[in-house]
């Protein structure tokens, strides 16, 4: 049986908690603050050790994996310790790092070392994406896409993040449904970019509009104003389907030759329901249970290879 190691307390943290139980794996958790810990081990009937990974009395030589569920500004500095201490397989939390540098010098570090490194974007895992997977195959691929990423500064603010986090957001956040779009379309092999605007509680543009083909020949546009009215959306376009994510976890349906958006009414939401969604599977697949899914996965090195992109969505660059 694998022996797992989740670094992290906070709500993230938790939520895998409950999967990683009821996949009965053998599983440990680190924490850095005692109250941090304390409370956790209070809500969730789980030790979680103090002092972090540096400080904390264990032996990491017996762990095969390791879930890395900490603020953002620290997935890089845990990553590259838990390598150290000699961890093969790693799942970080998305986005990875806020740093392009640092993130790569830690890719490279990996692939170094042959660790296998993936970044948790959960809506790969979506009960409503694996349907429509079927379905786009079905209907002999995907022909275009429309994506919109409108964050909500209202209730952003009001979240309690860490600082730096609330700075980048565009990459901690928004990347999700960029990510998801992609996912299905294929990497940009053209793409014309357009932001402006600046907020005050972030480092980050407000309006966003852009388009572009994929090397799959997919054809894809996305618009995002964070000054006013709007969603997550993503919208995929085959030759008889329309297939309409909003909310994301929901997957509805446009027949061609209708107008009528119908939900799609085959889907077993019911790990999605019960967990995070999303959280279930991928984490099942990290740690093996779904080997025919293991591609869903993002690499580390894909996600480094998506920074550029990143960067000319957003209008700036993640040093």
């Amino acid at each position: 049986m694998k022996q797992v190691l989740l670094v992290g307390t906070g709500n993230i943290a938790r939520d895998y908690v409950k999967v990683l139980n009821d996949l009965n794996v053998s599983f440990d958790v680190i924490g850095r603050s005692d109250k941090s810990c304390q409370q956790f081990t209070q809500d969730t009937g789980i030790k979680a050790t103090s002092g972090g990974v540096q400080a904390a009395n264990i032996q990491f030589g017996k762990y095969d994996s390791a879930i890395i569920a900490v603020d953002a500004s620290q997935l890089v500095p845990v990553a590259n310790d838990l390598m150290a201490l000699g961890i093969k397989e790693i799942l970080l939390e998305k986005p990875g790092a806020i740093s392009k540098t640092e993130f790569s010098d830690m890719v490279k570090r990996g692939n170094d070392n042959q660790v296998k490194l993936y970044i948790a974007y959960n809506r790969r895992f979506y009960a409503s994406l694996l349907n429509a997977e079927r379905i786009i195959e079905l209907d002999g691929g995907l022909l275009s896409m429309y994506f919109e990423f409108t964050e909500w500064p209202h209730t952003v603010i009001k979240s309690g993040l860490p600082e730096e986090t609330l700075k980048n957001w565009f990459l901690c956040n928004s990347t999700h449904i960029i990510d998801m779009a992609f996912y299905f379309g294929g990497v940009p092999k053209r793409i014309e970019c357009y932001s402006d605007g600046m907020q005050n509680w972030t480092d980050e543009h407000e309006r966003f509009v852009g388009a572009g083909i994929t090397e799959k020949g997919v054809f894809f546009n996305y618009g995002s104003n964070w000054n006013a009215p709007g969603r997550w959306k993503v919208e995929l376009m085959t030759k008889n389907n329309r297939l309409i994510f909003a909310p994301i976890e929901k997957l509805q349906i446009q027949k061609r030759g209708t107008v009528r958006v119908e939900l799609d009414e085959t889907v077993d939401y019911t790990l999605d329901i019960n967990y995070k969604p999303g959280l279930y599977l991928e984490t099942a697949t990290f740690l093996g249970f779904y080997p025919e899914y293991l591609k869903k996965l993002k690499t580390a090195q894909e996600q480094l290879n998506m920074f550029p992109i990143y960067e000319q969505i957003a209008g700036r660059e993640y040093r």
